[in-house]
């Protein structure tokens, strides 16, 4: 048995984070057949109903990735996993909480002085990266780890700069997600799905005029990738009432493949979250993204999505909806690029 402890953002409120968790998992897996998933995780209840397939011990902890059970978690694995997902950005590097960085940085540097377990960088991202002490903690990292895989070429060069000698670009995990059935699924599919997240939520005012324009001519469902967050509800308890054809799919108890089984039934997406696009091209469909952040552009140009709007047009989304495309790179040779970064895992209990 190989024990495998993976750090990232596992709340379950997010639920590209949740989709990424459960790729990673299942790609370890497929070439790792004896592996057992040590997760660390604010929120286990949130996430153990999406793992119980697995071979995975679930820890709480205090905040994002530190509690009384971190330690005996180095102590216990065979290998540790920091990644996947765009875990790698200098935004509130001193908010213990929200920095994925400060809190990788001190859990490589206790790895160093104690434990002496190989590390792998697993298919992350950077964003919004800049600082002194951001760019010290990300050396420090990129030093600590044995493998390193990105999931776009911006952070390849970064990590280059950075001074990593070997960084391998591969895929999004999440890419490897199956759809899986769920009953509401039909209930709420709808010729246009619309999804939104904390990172980029429009203006109320914005988004009603957006929902009064699109239902003259579609059927829309509206929901929000991030199950923590109550914008989406807010929005849809102050003005649901004024619209006919648009409806709210509550998310919170579905897992990212069940959404995938969602979008199945839709004809087509618009969205800004990063993970919602990848779940429309696992589903085969149309999407017209919102580009908010860096990332999301970064998605677009790897996956051959070349129409698009910034966040500024979005009133501009019913004229485009005829435009929108499928991702022109075929996703079984994206696919292909995502099982790459567990072949490399793999190597680190290779003699």
């Amino acid at each position: 048995m190989k024990k495998i402890l993976i750090f990232g953002g596992w709340t379950g409120g997010n639920k590209g984070d949740l989709g990424i968790l459960i790729a990673e998992m299942s790609a370890i897996l497929a070439e790792i057949p004896d592996a057992h998933f040590l997760i660390p995780s604010k929120f286990p209840q949130k996430i153990a109903p999406a793992l119980r397939d697995f071979p995975v011990e679930i820890s709480k902890t205090v905040r994002s990735y530190f509690g009384f059970s971190t330690f005996s978690l180095l102590k216990k694995a065979d290998a540790i996993v920091f990644g996947g997902g765009g875990v790698f950005f200098g935004r509130k590097f001193w908010h213990f909480g929200y920095s994925h960085l400060l809190n990788f940085f001190f859990i490589a540097l206790f790895n160093r002085l104690f434990f002496h377990r190989k590390i792998m960088i697993f298919a992350v991202g950077a964003s919004h990266f800049f600082g002194f002490l951001p760019t010290v903690a990300a050396t420090f990292l990129l030093r600590s780890a044995e493998k390193i895989t990105v999931r776009d070429d911006k952070t390849r060069k970064l990590f280059q700069k950075l001074g990593a000698k070997k960084v391998l670009e591969t895929a999004d995990p999440a890419f490897l997600l199956f759809p899986k059935k769920e009953k509401i699924a039909k209930k709420y599919a709808a010729e246009i799905a619309v999804c939104f997240d904390d990172q980029f939520f429009p203006p109320e005012k914005k988004l009603f005029e957006l929902f009064q324009k699109l239902e003259k001519n579609f059927s829309v469902v509206f929901f929000h990738n991030d199950a923590f967050s109550k914008k989406g509800e807010k929005f849809w308890k102050k003005f649901g009432k004024n619209f006919h054809r648009v409806r709210f799919f509550p998310t919170k108890k579905s897992d990212p493949r069940e959404i995938i089984f969602f979008l199945k039934k839709c004809k087509m997406l618009v969205a800004a979250p990063m993970h919602a696009i990848i779940f429309a091209v696992v589903a085969g469909k149309k999407v017209l993204p919102i580009i908010y952040d860096e990332k999301v552009l970064a998605l677009c140009q790897k996956i051959k999505i070349d129409v698009f709007l910034r966040k500024n047009e979005i009133l501009k989304i019913p004229e485009m909806i005829s435009s929108a495309t499928r991702a022109k790179m075929p996703l079984e040779k994206i696919r292909q690029k995502s099982r790459e970064n567990a072949k490399i895992l793999k190597t680190l209990f290779q003699k």
